[in-house]
């Protein structure tokens, strides 16, 4: 996983100061009037010769003075979440075909026109990508061509096409498939079949960069943590959470769906640790979930610790979402409190520690199995 610093950016103050010309002054003297009148005679007057001396011009003087960024309290357990524009330029997600990155754009608006649909089928899926010139692109879209991004934090590429692309995983609908036949031959997804399940404008990158997450370089770059061995803090926090509790809510609710016994020796654990780009300061993601298919009980959360400098770790938030993988770690807005993005092989969410989901991106699945 990447890790690198976010950028910051400090604001300067410029104060122009100005040239003060100093110019000479200068004065004519003239005699006191006699008691006789003086006589006139006609000559021709010339005007008196005035030197004025003058200083020498100064350049103006930049007083660049450094003005602090506000001060950012990073130490604090209140929760602030994260508030998430429209602009897809902030955060959009990334996904490969054929060895090709995209940059999803938007889901709904389609093209004028497009180029031949091209058919890739692969053991992820199948997917079909037509290309897209630029005046073909809805107007507000338009400005991407050429535009700079940063993937994952690390792989800058450069917007260089359009195209339409559909993503599909599973089987058709519709098929005639015999699950319980010997030697099942599985049905094949059509290239009209695919673009019928979904079309996504997306831009097309000229880097290999794989899939995950962009941010136009316009933004400041958002800091990655990254995974860490802390097998101290793993203890602490599972100690932590494992703890009894004379108000346990989570017992209860595993009571009340027919659960047996205490739902701490029913859970499985996964915990991770990452470490802050910006502070250093470690995380601990503990999460804790009990599947509860075809009507069993279930228990599912996500609990997260901060870690002090002396081991401990103290409980900052308790999430729902015990299942999904945690994907990446990262702090879109630079307040130290990171951002997760969390999902499966198919699917990826934006989600803040105040448990609010922002974005998320999904290939279309069609599994007709049931689990029960």
């Amino acid at each position: 996983m990447a890790h690198f610093a976010a950028a910051s950016v400090s604001v300067r103050h410029i104060a122009l100061g100005t040239a003060c010309i100093a110019v000479g002054v200068y004065s004519l003297d003239h005699e006191e009037p006699t008691s006789k009148p003086a006589r006139i005679t006609s000559q021709h007057a010339e005007a008196p010769t005035v030197i004025a001396h003058r200083m020498p011009t100064r350049a103006p003087i930049l007083d660049i003075t450094p003005v602090e960024a506000p001060a950012m309290s990073f130490d604090d357990d209140v929760i602030r979440g994260y508030e998430m524009s429209d602009d897809p330029a902030e955060f959009e997600y990334v996904f490969e075909v054929d060895g090709v990155s995209y940059l999803r754009l938007d889901s709904e608006a389609r093209a004028s026109s497009h180029g031949t649909p091209r058919l890739f089928t692969d053991e992820d899926g199948s997917a079909v990508v037509a290309a897209v010139d630029t005046a073909a692109m809805p107007i507000a879209l338009r400005p991407w061509a050429g535009r700079e991004v940063m993937v994952g934090g690390e792989c800058r590429a450069r917007v260089v096409g359009f195209a339409e692309v559909s993503r599909v995983t599973g089987d058709p609908p519709d098929h005639e498939y015999d699950y319980e036949s010997e030697n099942p031959v599985r049905p094949e997804w059509t290239l009209d079949a695919v673009r019928e399940s979904n079309i996504t404008l997306a831009a097309r990158l000229d880097a290999e960069c794989g899939a995950g997450w962009a941010r136009a370089t316009s933004y400041p770059a958002a800091a990655s943590a990254k995974l860490v061995e802390a097998p101290d803090l793993v203890a602490a926090a599972r100690r932590e959470l494992l703890a009894p509790a004379a108000d346990d809510k989570h017992q209860l609710s595993w009571v009340e769906q027919g659960g047996e016994g205490n739902w701490r020796d029913a859970i499985e654990l996964e915990t991770s640790v990452y470490e802050h780009a910006l502070t250093d300061e470690r995380w601990v993601f503990v999460q804790a979930q009990r599947g509860g298919g075809c009507g069993e009980p279930s228990v599912g959360m996500m609990v997260v610790y901060r870690a002090s400098g002396d081991g401990n770790v103290r409980r900052v938030a308790e999430l729902e979402d015990g299942i999904s993988e945690i994907q990446e770690v990262i702090d879109l807005d630079g307040d130290g409190q990171p951002e997760l993005i969390v999902g499966d092989g198919n699917s990826s969410s934006l989600m803040d520690l105040a448990g609010e989901y922002h974005t998320s991106i999904a290939v279309a699945s069609y599994d007709h199995t049931c689990g029960c």
